[in-house]
């Protein structure tokens, strides 16, 4: 689209998209004469000639189509909006409807359900529940990182004074291997070597 929606319009939208379907209301197809298209609104990607043919959607839409539709509204099934993305000086949205939607919302809900038994929560608690898990991410990232900063004071202490100084310490991410040299670095009078095993085999350093 060249414009830009709300979420709350989008839902408008799909609401009453959903209502006409719901609705069940007959698909009309008419070849309007010249006189007659010149009166009407409708949708066209381009200027058109020759005999027209329009398909109207009762109370939603008239556009000008060749193509295959449905009798009646209510054979689409469903209509769900899935992603808003914004496109050059418009949005793309993205939606399904039919029996996409169902296999849609089958899938969600499993995942949601999934999500629930991992965190304890009830299915509709889900994001609560995610929401205290990243506050207690947060919370432990500060420890860790409290810890790491006290870890790196002692060594360069140890160190003070010596030469170059070559180090191993388990369980160390790479920017706190690099903190630890630098550290080290700050007090030794040589240069300072961090090595940190990545559980495999291999080492950070």
């Amino acid at each position: 689209f060249n414009g830009t929606f709300t979420p709350e319009q989008l839902q408008q939208v799909e609401y009453e998209a959903n209502e006409a379907v719901v609705r069940n209301l007959p698909i009309v197809v008419i070849y309007p004469s010249r006189e007659e298209l010149d009166q009407l609104d409708y949708r066209s990607k381009k200027e058109l000639t020759g005999q027209v043919r329009l398909v109207r959607f009762p109370g939603s839409d008239l556009c000008a189509c060749c193509g295959t539709h449905v009798t009646h509204t209510g054979e689409i099934g469903a209509v769900k909006i899935l992603t808003v993305e914004n496109f050059h000086e418009g949005i793309r949205l993205t939606m399904i409807c039919g029996k996409r939607v169902m296999d849609y919302l089958n899938m969600v809900n499993d995942q949601n359900r999934q999500v629930s038994v991992k965190l304890s929560a009830k299915i509709g608690e889900t994001a609560v529940a995610v929401g205290r898990l990243q506050d207690e991410n947060f919370r432990l990232k500060g420890q860790v990182a409290h810890v790491v900063d006290e870890l790196c004071r002692a060594e360069a202490d140890r160190w003070e004074g010596e030469g170059s100084v070559l180090l191993f310490h388990d369980g160390l991410e790479a920017d706190q291997v690099r903190k630890m040299a630098d550290a080290v670095m700050q007090k030794c009078s040589g240069c300072c070597a961090v090595f940190s095993s990545n559980g495999d085999g291999s080492y950070k350093y």
